[in-house]
This record gives structure tokens, C-alpha cells and sequence, in this order.
């Protein structure tokens, strides 16, 4: 985190001081006169107007989020009205984020809410002036046994203690930068390029505008490499603070129905495929949006998901042709016409796989971790976990989650989930 903030400091430094005028003393690189003025009123200027902006960026941020559709706000105001979130209410979230926040030495944050959402999510942010916020997807909540919320909840208060969202702050900052101090400094080796003398000059001057854009842009993408490593530790921290609160078999198995829900949506929404495109719908997101919402909030079946979405999304679009255009169809015949045009659908599919010629790579096997599940109890006890990270551990080329943990992206700010389960069992379980 100090590596990245430091890189970024250096940046916004660089560009906020930098003068390319012909004064005297000016360094002179093909006809630009750089210089710095690091102690003078305009370079602070810059600096403290690109941290404002920064922080007013995440502050809006957090403040868009809160006022969503669909957020529920559970404290300070109480305004759930008794409604259950899987196998709890929200007076049950409070009381836990309550009781988290004093083990581990906090406050109790100042805002908690529940988002209405069907994606398994939560957010967490301390902020000046605002103070802490605790955001968990209804989703979550209804995925998880009664017994794990509380693991999520340690998981959320964990990066409040490390204060974590700074870290968030750090990963957006290189795009204002790229947008507001680079886009200055282009526009003033701009004025220079345009006012050679010359075609050679001109030529010179470009190439040197072209160079330093490109310095630049290499090393925001090292502070967001940084940056992204920095959160990928977080998250780790993040589980053991709730490990530590509530048992290291807790967050493991929170984490594997976790990922089991992201790699269900993630097979729903590539079941959809072309469907939009085959009727001329631009607006995919909301097609997408529309069918997750339909598909069960408790599905964790990837395979199912996949099957239902051809169907889902014909339904959808048949009662959008009955609500609107008054076409008169019945739930009975919406039901029977959608399976029949689902089912159509994945033969067409199936037909146009058969006659492709694109080469079929090799699929790795996968650990399913379900099969470590014994007493099919839906989560793993300390000894079924134990067996699932030492299979893991045997073969580094396996996957939990295919979607989800398939590729380690250097920008990714989460940690693929197999990481996350070996390191918790490192941690608190293993005797090596």
C-alpha cells in the first residue's frame, strides 16, 4: 500500500510541478524548456486540487451507492420493517455488525444497509467526514447459513479496521490523473508542437509529447499493479480478522458458496450468449440484469443456471410483449412457449458448436469442492475443508471456480478463491 501511494505521489508530483516554459535555467529537450517548481503556490495548488478531488470522487461514490434503488438502510435509521434477508432480519445484520465491531475494537459503523441486489456482494468504506459504512448485498445473506453471516460481517468490519478503502482510492486515482494532470500537460506540449518552427522541429516535438504521455501512462499502470496487490493482501487480512472472530472453517465455507453463486450467475449470463443480439436489443445490460433477477436467489447450480437462462430470457420478453403491447397471453402460455424456444434455442446451439471449426482447447479439471461435502450439509466442517485444501495443494492446476479463479489478473483487487482458502488454512489450520 505504502509502495503505491508512494508511486503516486512521484506521478502527481512529476506533473503537477513540472513547467515547460523557456525561462532561464529550463533545461531545453528538443525546443521544450522543462523546469520544476516544487514550493510554489500553483504546484501545491495542483496537488491539493487533484487529492480533492480524489477523495470527493470516493465520497460521491459511496453516497451514490447509499441512495441506490433498492438500499435499505438499517442504521442509524431503521427501515427495514421486519423483512427477512435469508435467515435473518436486519435488526439480526445490526446486532452482528454491532457485535464484530466491539471484538474487534471498533464503533459501530455509522451507516449499515442491506442492497436489494441478486449478485453475492458486500462493501465497506471509512471515509473523513462520512465515517464508516457497511453495504451487504441481499443476495449474500441468502446464499449463507444462518451460522456464516457473521464470517461476511467480520470479513466487512476487517478492512474498516485496516481501513481499506484507501486503498480503493489509490486504484481510481490514476484515472483522474490520466483525465485532469496529464490532459493538462498533453495540451501544454500540444501549444509547443503546433508552434514549431519547422517540420523537423515539429516531428522532434511530437515524439517527444508522444514519449513522455507514454512514461506516464507506464507508471500509472505500476500504481494500479500496486495498488491491486496491496488490496489482493487486504482481502486476505480481511479473512483472517474473520477467521480469527468466528473460525477459519467459517470463512472457507463462506467463501466457497461465495464463489459457487458468482460461477452460477457467470454460467446464467454466458447461457444468454447472442440472445440479444438475435433481435436487435442494444441494451444488453438490462437483458442481463432482468434474467438474474429472475433465477432463483438461493441457485448455486452452474450447470442449471446455464440450461434456465435461454428459457428466462424468453419469458421475459414475452411478458414485456404482454404488459406493453396488450398481446393476450396467460402465465400458462408464457411458461409453455418459453420452454419450447429454450428448448429450440440449445439445440441451435449445440447444432452451431458441432459445426464450428474453431479449435477445442483442453478443459483443466476442476475441485469440486461440494464432493468434499460428506454429510451434505452444505458446508464444510474442519475435516472436510482440510481434505479440499489438501487436494488443492496436491494439484496447483486445479480450479474451484473456472469463471472466477481461472486467470490471475494483476489488476484485480480480489484474489482468486483457491488462494483465499489455502492462505486461511495456512494460517489457522496447518501444522507445517
Amino acid at each position: 500500500m505504502l509502495a503505491a501511494f508512494a508511486l503516486q505521489f512521484a506521478v502527481i508530483f512529476v506533473l503537477a510541478t513540472m513547467r515547460i516554459e523557456p525561462d532561464e535555467g529550463a533545461v531545453h529537450i528538443l525546443g521544450f524548456g522543462l523546469s520544476f517548481e516544487p514550493l510554489t503556490w500553483r504546484s501545491f495548488g495542483w496537488l491539493a486540487f487533484f487529492y480533492a478531488l480524489m477523495f470527493f470522487g470516493a465520497r460521491s461514490g459511496v453516497q451514490a451507492m447509499l441512495s441506490e434503488e433498492g438500499v435499505i438502510l438499517l442504521h442509524p435509521e431503521r427501515k427495514s420493517r421486519g423483512r427477512r434477508f435469508g435467515k435473518v432480519t436486519g435488526q439480526d445484520v445490526v446486532e452482528d455488525v454491532q457485535a464484530t465491531a466491539r471484538a474487534l475494537g471498533l464503533p459501530t459503523p455509522d451507516r449499515i444497509a442491506v442492497a436489494e441486489k441478486p449478485e453475492p456482494n458486500a462493501v465497506s468504506a471509512l471515509l473523513p467526514g462520512m465515517g464508516a459504512v457497511v453495504t451487504i448485498n441481499s443476495n449474500l445473506l441468502e446464499i449463507l447459513p444462518r451460522d456464516l453471516v457473521p464470517a461476511v460481517i467480520a470479513h466487512e468490519v476487517g478492512h474498516l479496521r485496516r481501513r481499506d478503502s484507501l486503498v480503493s482510492m489509490a486504484l481510481g486515482a490514476p484515472g483522474w490523473v490520466s483525465t485532469v494532470l496529464v490532459a493538462s500537460v498533453v495540451w501544454r506540449l500540444g501549444e509547443g508542437v503546433f508552434g514549431s518552427s519547422g517540420v523537423v522541429e515539429f516531428l522532434s516535438r511530437l515524439l517527444f509529447a508522444l514519449l513522455l504521455y507514454g512514461c506516464v501512462k507506464l507508471a500509472l499502470l505500476g500504481v494500479k499493479a500496486l495498488g491491486a496487490r496491496a488490496a489482493q493482501a487486504g482481502e486476505i487480512i480481511a479473512d483472517a480478522h474473520a477467521a480469527a472472530h468466528c473460525g477459519w472453517q467459517c470463512i472457507v465455507s463462506a467463501l466457497l458458496l461465495l464463489g459457487q453463486r458468482q460461477e452460477t450467475l457467470r454460467n446464467l449470463t454466458a447461457g444468454l450468449a447472442d440472445l440479444s443480439a438475435r433481435i436487435g436489443e442494444k441494451d444488453v445490460e438490462r437483458d442481463l440484469r432482468g434474467v438474474v433477477s429472475r433465477f432463483p436467489p438461493t441457485g448455486v447450480d452452474p450447470v442449471a443456471a446455464a440450461a434456465a437462462a435461454p428459457r428466462l430470457f424468453v419469458q421475459q420478453r414475452l411478458e414485456a410483449l404482454r404488459d406493453g403491447l396488450c398481446v393476450p397471453l396467460t402465465d400458462e402460455d408464457i411458461a409453455a412457449l418459453s420452454s419450447k424456444a429454450a428448448f429450440a434455442l440449445r439445440a441451435t446451439t449445440a447444432e452451431k458448436a458441432a459445426e464450428s471449426k474453431d479449435e477445442v482447447r483442453p478443459v483443466p479439471e476442476d475441485a469440486d469442492w461440494r464432493a468434499f461435502d460428506v454429510d451434505a450439509s452444505g458446508t464444510l466442517d474442519a475435516d472436510e475443508a482440510t481434505r479440499l485444501v489438501a487436494e488443492l495443494k496436491a494439484s496447483p492446476g486445479k480450479l474451484l471456480f473456472r469463471q472466477v479463479t481461472a486467470v490471475h489478473d494483476r489488476f484485480e483487487a480480489h484474489p482468486p478463491i483457491r488462494d483465499r482458502v489455502i492462505a486461511i488454512y495456512n494460517i489457522f489450520a496447518s501444522t507445517n
